[in-house]
């Protein structure tokens, strides 16, 4: 793991004014402010540092972790998300929630002292486990899980599912043909799936439509050096860090 030495990160202030709503909508006295809890978490997804090297001046670690697995647990950074993405879409003159969405998985390694749920990738030939996200046609992430590397990309969209059905407006997902047959989840026919399958170009590469989008968001969760492996031990945590990352990636997009 990467030893913590890089520039401290702060968290603006109009930054933390679009996420001070859901984070702390009653303000306290605290003897280390949320926004500086969450500048830590920030700096510790960009820099890949452990828990315990994080530098001081955010406080003592335990409490910034104490306040990241709070916020996890109860769906706090998952309502966040959803708000800052309804925010970024609406400025970008589209409806609040998407009426399409794209998905895809990546598999990721794991170093030795993961824990729960790992598996192998064959087709891959990666160990560890596998990321499955649902993203808007700008590369927002509407809905994001995490399974062993093992589970087929079809089976693992299980992890999506609740969220993808609960955005009302989702009538199509766009995917490859690894989810090809019968649909994972269709919310009681009102989500149809198109498959996109790959077609000869005599060795070219060729861009697929709308396909290349959900990569895209992938390349920039890979700017993240935390996601640069799962190094987390349960899968809630992995699939809090790649929420957080969402968060900081959609957070910019709007404050510019």
């Amino acid at each position: 793991m990467l030893l913590c030495m890089q520039t401290l990160f702060w968290l603006t202030d109009s930054q933390w004014d679009e996420v001070k709503k859901v984070l702390e909508p009653k303000e306290r006295k605290r003897k280390n402010g949320l926004q500086v809890v969450v500048s830590g978490i920030i700096y510790l997804l960009e820099n890949g540092c452990k828990w315990e090297r994080l530098p001081p001046q955010y406080g003592n670690y335990k409490l910034v972790w104490y306040y990241y697995h709070k916020w996890m647990v109860f769906g706090v950074l998952e309502q966040l998300l959803y708000t800052l993405n309804q925010k970024v879409r609406v400025q970008q003159g589209r409806e609040k929630e998407p009426s399409l969405v794209i998905v895809d998985s990546q598999s990721a390694k794991t170093p030795a002292f993961s824990g729960e749920e790992v598996g192998y990738d064959a087709g891959k030939k990666v160990k560890g486990r596998k990321r499955h996200l649902a993203v808007d046609t700008q590369g927002n992430v509407m809905a994001a899980g995490v399974s062993a590397a093992s589970v087929h990309d079809k089976a693992g969209t299980k992890v999506l599912k609740d969220d993808v059905e609960d955005l009302e407006r989702v009538k199509k997902v766009i995917a490859d043909g690894a989810y090809g047959g019968t649909a994972p989840f269709t919310a009681n026919g009102r989500i149809q799936w198109e498959i996109v399958e790959k077609k000869a170009t005599g060795g070219r590469f060729k861009v697929l439509p709308k396909r290349w989008i959900v990569e895209r968001t992938f390349a920039w969760l890979g700017n993240f050096r935390r996601l640069a492996k799962d190094y987390e031990k349960t899968l809630h945590m992995a699939k809090a860090m790649i929420i957080m990352s969402a968060i900081v990636i959609t957070l910019r997009k709007l404050i510019t």
